[in-house]
């Protein structure tokens, strides 16, 4: 597991949450350690991370699947929807499986919902807060948990700290090569 999601679970048990819906791409990534090239580009792209103490479901297109497993979501914690195939030899691979199991989004929300058998006090951020009916029906409390997302991700840890002191000398060499670079007509 990502030391992000190891540090969101410590705080998740120690919070008056007992499960997070986590609907927006960055929280996403930070939950699960999974980007979708597809969610980058497309801002209608939708994905849900489901997250207690002790499990994580990520919902998402069937045409995510083979990175999200590539990426380490195992199998059955990946909820797929839609229709994409992928071939492997004998059909046996977990990842030519995906297609086919909810048509939609919100199917996919719900299938997650009941397979987890969520309940309790569910914290929602901003990129789930519109999935609050489907957790009402599933018998669980959706409760805004947005600020304490950010909160908890403000609190950066070593490897965090490191990956923005690269991300800032390699800023500052753009901006000297930039400079260097103009001149008069440029």
């Amino acid at each position: 597991m990502i030391e992000t999601a190891t540090k969101l679970r410590a705080a998740l048990g120690a919070s008056a949450y007992d499960w997070l819906a986590l609907g927006s791409k960055a929280h996403i990534g930070y939950s699960t350690g999974y980007r979708s090239v597809a969610g980058d580009l497309f801002e209608s792209h939708r994905m849900l991370v489901l997250m207690s103490g002790d499990q994580t479901f990520l919902v998402g297109g069937a045409s995510d699947g083979a990175a999200a497993l590539e990426s380490g979501i195992s199998a059955d914690a990946y909820v797929p929807f839609g229709t994409f195939y992928f071939e492997s030899a004998g059909g046996e691979a977990p990842e030519s499986q995906l297609t086919g199991r909810y048509e939609s989004f919100q199917d996919a929300v719900t299938g997650a919902l009941a397979r987890a058998g969520i309940a309790g006090r569910i914290g929602l951020d901003a990129g789930a807060s519109d999935l609050a009916p489907a957790i009402s029906s599933a018998g669980a409390e959706p409760v805004d948990a947005n600020d304490w997302m950010y909160d908890r991700r403000a609190v950066k840890l070593p490897a965090e700290v490191e990956r923005l002191r690269v991300a800032a000398r390699l800023a500052e060499q753009g901006i000297d090569s930039a400079i260097e670079a103009a001149g008069a007509g440029v």
